[in-house]
């Protein structure tokens, strides 16, 4: 049996017979003028995370990140045309099961400065994110961020 991570690092015990769902996820990175990040802390961990998530089958990678980044801050982005950062993640999702993720990183740049923060958690799932604020990319710990993240986190610094 293979061990997946969830999001607060328990590991989950992969039985041969269940699947691997194949998941593209897209995060975008908006830095203000002091040089902060915008974060998300999801509901189901106190960690942190950068707005974004999983790509549907019917969607590109960039109108899947504009879209998840929109749904978790309220606010409506543009992303550059290439990646910052790609990594690869296996976990273990509550709802998905056993995932393998390509992790796809894009720097992000606001349309406008309005936020529409009553689309915030108003999605099928529900409640989905705790709260969002401003964080300097160098008070960063690895036990901040998501696993996912920290690779990302460290090559920026």
């Amino acid at each position: 049996m293979v061990l997946f991570p969830d999001h607060n690092q328990k590991m989950h015990k992969k039985p041969d017979s269940e699947p691997i769902v194949w998941r593209p996820g897209a995060y975008g990175v908006l830095e203000n003028d002091k040089g902060e990040w915008l974060m998300v802390e999801p509901t189901w961990s106190t960690r942190l995370d950068f707005p974004g998530g999983g790509v549907e089958k019917d969607e590109s990678i960039h109108e899947g990140v504009t879209r998840e980044f929109y749904e978790e801050t309220g606010y409506r982005v543009d992303v550059d045309d290439q990646p910052l950062f790609v990594d690869e993640s296996y976990f273990y999702h509550e709802q998905l099961g056993y995932c393998h993720c390509v992790i796809m990183i894009y720097r992000a740049t606001l349309k406008d400065d309005k936020r529409d923060a009553h689309v915030v958690n108003t999605f099928e799932d529900g409640y989905e994110i705790r709260d969002m604020r401003w964080v300097s990319p160098e008070s960063l710990k690895e036990e901040d961020v998501s696993p996912i993240f920290w690779k990302f986190i460290q090559s920026q610094r």
